[in-house]
């Protein structure tokens, strides 16, 4: 083995070594980093929502148009004494077949009966890809 092999086998080495490293930094940062959810002041104009309690747990209950529509809370957090509950709505995508009649979805929040609820959701459109759409900002419903 010449001296020049050896001196890249070395070079490759610390390659390796500082990827697995940023690598490592990133993943960390990643997975320790706060999530922000950024909130406009803009008015809802998605599906009525009503706050209920069920089983000692407050709940959102949204009244969709059709069926189709997938709810999913995103995060809950307490803050001032007060959850905030971060909720994704998203459509049915174009050309799926759903039934002409409005559909009720219930889902729980993550706080006490007694807990003062703040809840923020956006509207998506069905997915075109398995990546998440993190582009649309959440309104604040009630």
């Amino acid at each position: 083995m010449t001296l020049l092999d050896r001196s890249r086998r070395r070079c490759d080495s610390r390659i390796h070594t500082l990827l697995a490293v940023v690598a490592s930094a990133t993943l960390f940062a990643c997975a320790s980093g706060r999530v922000s959810y950024e909130v406009v002041e803009a008015p809802w104009t998605g599906p009525r929502m009503t706050l209920g309690t069920l089983a000692e747990t407050r709940t959102a209950t949204f009244e969709v148009p059709t069926g189709g529509w997938a709810i999913h809370l995103d995060h809950t957090e307490t803050r001032f004494g007060r959850v905030l509950a971060y909720v994704t709505l998203t459509r049915p995508g174009p050309g799926t077949m759903v039934s002409q009649a409005f559909t009720s979805h219930t889902i729980s929040l993550d706080a006490a009966a007694d807990q003062p609820v703040d809840v923020f959701a956006r509207i998506l459109e069905a997915p075109v890809s398995d990546e998440p759409d993190l582009s649309r900002v959440y309104r604040r419903v009630q």
